[in-house]
């Protein structure tokens, strides 16, 4: 019998085997190989357990052989033989400690071994007695100050533990209705709840089916393949355990109650709640069926946006219900013209694999690969934007020379692939550079003076106060060569919390400045918030939509990052990446 694990799942065994094997202090380059392995997972679109069954495990980048084989064993029998003799060799709540944000794998043993703790939410239970009542500060290399981040730590991991990131989500949905459309008697089938409204993290998996049969629609989906278990079943519904372990709850409704039923399920709870107050103002009832008159009349709506005109608002995209002012503007028809995935016109933060020293991790793919993705995706411009060469182990003169050959490699690539070609895609080269805990950029003027642009990012010392890490951002932004912000707050979404700082002042400093602030596709970061978004326009802040891609694949997570400004009221023109390339080149280099 096969084991279903989801992405995430495979991804944090390979993770937890990189920090197995840094805690037992093997050879370097086969921790980075787990650590590649898993990051390329965490990024995959398709389930991995759907590509093994098709025998297209070798799709992914970052694999080979070895770690298809360990895959084969683990999908076969549940557990791969080698990685249970490895994790033998380190306490049991290593993995689940290496979740809490700034738990590293030695930090992760060292409480882990002192404290005995069990693996689960018992272990994260025990931690935090031990760390309230001050037995951690006393270990050696500890003090208050760690005792009380791992205290925060634990209060995020255990807030967050029962939610989904939209990438793990929404995949799964998107298999269920492709097989649900297979049946004539279903008319239209869509996720709901926060899943619709492209929340950055979701709880449930609900999906709605218009259809005038539903019996024969849930006699349908009970021959679904990827069903573990069904958990109740109707005429009408059905809730089911995925393969992946997940719960799916698909309900169905007639035509006439359609758009009825997509309003009700997907607003959030304030949403709907600020809703039917209006509706009760204009003298009508509000439910999942539609409206009722005081007299009775029921009015039903085939679609939402008939349901919100008979309210008096134009329709409210599904990103917007969360009762932040959008129905007030609805009223006035004042809602932006959201950017469209369409609108997209290039990606301007992406990493290749060319063999040179970086800071972080380099891309797995080459530059030609990357602009025949950028080909089929229709753009008109890319930017190679790798990690700048690192500080420890090179000299200055040496990172200039890096990034000078480094350049004509790409030049050299990008002309062999454009001779090729019968339509251009342009090519900036920049570097995503570092900001030092101080503020100061990772590379000498003289090797920026060699960019097109740089994208200055943080890494590192995510916990600095408040003041000082406005002024670390702003003195970053100050130097004439970055043009954008990436991945602002830094955050990593279920693990670690984004950084304190000024935003306004951030903000009005970029506006300023015309300075670019990037909203990150990335599906574990999907930065800026919505919430920040909506502070930056109203400092006139433009941005730009990046994938931050370091798998040719991550080109399709655009998506995530579209959906994540139309969260955050992102007009089209408010991004710099749906311009036409004179615009975006005298934007980033003029």
């Amino acid at each position: 019998m096969a084991h279903t694990l989801t992405n995430q799942e495979v991804a944090e065994l390979f993770e937890t085997m990189a920090a197995a094997l840094e805690i037992l202090k093997k050879n370097l380059f086969r921790i980075r190989a787990y650590d590649r392995a898993a990051a390329s997972i965490r990024q995959t679109n398709q389930s991995l357990f759907q590509l093994w069954q098709e025998e297209n495990l070798d799709s992914i980048p970052g694999l080979g052989d070895t770690f298809i084989g360990y895959l084969d064993e683990l999908f076969r029998t549940g557990k791969v033989k080698h990685f249970q003799e490895i994790l033998a060799k380190v306490p049991p709540a290593v993995p689940d400690l290496m979740k809490l944000e700034g738990v590293g794998p030695k930090t992760a043993q060292a409480l882990a071994a002192e404290f005995d703790l069990p693996r689960g939410p018992a272990g994260y239970k025990k931690l935090k007695k031990v760390a309230q009542q001050g037995k951690i500060q006393n270990l050696p290399g500890f003090g208050e100050k760690s005792e009380q981040e791992i205290l925060d730590a634990l209060a995020n991991v255990t807030s967050d533990e029962k939610r989904l990131l939209l990438a793990t989500a929404l995949p799964i949905a998107e298999d269920v209705i492709s097989y649900l459309t297979t049946s004539p008697d279903v008319l239209e089938a869509m996720s709901l709840g926060s899943l619709r409204r492209r929340a950055p993290t979701v709880g449930d998996i609900d999906i709605g089916v218009k259809t005038d049969k539903p019996d024969l629609v849930m006699e349908h989906l009970l021959k679904y393949s990827d069903i573990r278990q069904v958990l109740a079943t109707g005429s009408k519904s059905t809730s089911f355990r995925h393969q992946t372990g997940l719960q799916v709850d698909v309900k169905t409704q007639s035509p006439d109650r359609w758009g009825s039923m997509l309003q009700h399920f997907t607003g959030s709870k304030q949403h709907n709640i600020h809703l039917r107050t209006l509706a009760l103002q204009q003298g009508y009832s509000m439910s999942e069926y539609g409206l009722k008159t005081e007299q009775e009349e029921s009015l039903s709506f085939e679609d939402e946006v008939n349901l919100y005109n008979q309210l008096g608002l134009v329709f409210i995209p599904p990103e917007l219900r969360e009762d932040r002012g959008e129905i007030a503007s609805a009223q006035k028809g004042k809602l932006p013209n959201l950017v469209d995935l369409k609108d997209i016109c290039g990606d301007l933060h992406m990493h290749c694999n060319l063999d040179i020293p970086t800071s972080h991790d380099r891309g797995a793919n080459s530059v030609e690969e990357l602009l025949d993705k950028a080909l089929q995706k229709g753009y008109d411009y890319i930017a190679i934007t790798d990690h700048n060469p690192p500080r420890r182990g090179l000299t200055a003169k040496e990172r200039l020379e890096v990034t000078r050959v480094r350049r004509t490699q790409i030049q050299e690539a990008y002309l062999r692939w454009q001779d090729e070609q019968d339509r251009v895609v342009q090519l900036l080269i920049g570097y995503e550079v570092d900001i030092t805990a101080d503020g100061s950029l990772a590379l000498e003027d003289d090797v920026l003076a060699e960019l097109d642009f740089a994208i200055a990012s943080i890494h590192t010392s995510h916990k600095q106060p408040q003041e000082t890490m406005t002024e670390r951002i702003l003195t970053a932004l100050n130097h004439p060569k970055v043009r954008i912000l990436g991945h602002p707050t830094g955050r990593l979404l279920l693990s670690r919390a984004g950084i304190e700082a000024d935003w306004p002042a951030i903000f009005e400093f970029c506006a300023k400045h015309n300075k670019f602030v990037e909203i990150n596709a990335s599906p574990d970061r999907l930065d800026l918030p919505a919430g920040l978004q909506r502070i930056a326009h109203e400092h006139k802040v433009k941005f730009v939509i990046n994938t931050d891609t370091h798998y040719v694949n991550n080109m399709d997570l655009m998506r995530y990052g579209v959906w994540t400004a139309r969260r955050g009221w992102t007009a089209k023109n408010e991004v710099l990446n749906t311009r036409n390339w004179a615009d975006v080149k005298q934007a980033l280099t003029g």
